[in-house]
């Protein structure tokens, strides 16, 4: 659902950005765009996995798990009587994963809604609205 959300939301917020710019930036500005897209999503997946894996491995050590090593070749020596124990606290570091990226959404949600109500408040103002200078920070990617 989240990706489907921020699928839906990215070209209406690349489209506003480029409304707001020259038409000899924009270029530069897709370029710019489409990097910090890149290096975002990269940066997001990596702190997710890290959460993760510590804390399933945290999970495993409070409960007398040997944490060295990893992986699923880790869980497949396991005897099938301690996978039942185990089953618990894998689903205990995907939750905690699961719960931190609903925490991220929304602290990312907080800017997106301040541009919100500024496009609420240029489309009231009309299309002979101000337009923005070429110095100031809206006109600058």
């Amino acid at each position: 659902m989240r990706g489907l959300g921020v699928g839906a939301t990215m070209m209406p917020v690349f489209a506003a950005a480029y409304r707001r710019l020259p038409r000899e930036r924009v270029p530069q500005a897709a370029t710019t765009l489409s990097a910090i897209v890149q290096v975002g999503g990269s940066f997001g997946t990596a702190v997710l996995v890290l959460a993760l894996t510590r804390r399933i491995a945290g999970n495993f050590a409070a409960h007398g798990f040997a944490t060295h090593g990893g992986g699923t070749g880790q869980l497949s020596a396991l005897p099938r009587e301690e996978l039942a124990r185990v089953a618990p606290l894998l689903a205990g570091g995907f939750g905690y994963a699961f719960w931190l990226a609903l925490v991220l959404t929304a602290v990312a949600l907080l800017p997106a809604l301040f541009l919100l109500r500024q496009q609420l408040r240029e489309s009231a103002s009309g299309p002979g609205g101000p337009a923005p200078s070429p110095a100031s920070p809206a006109a600058v990617v």
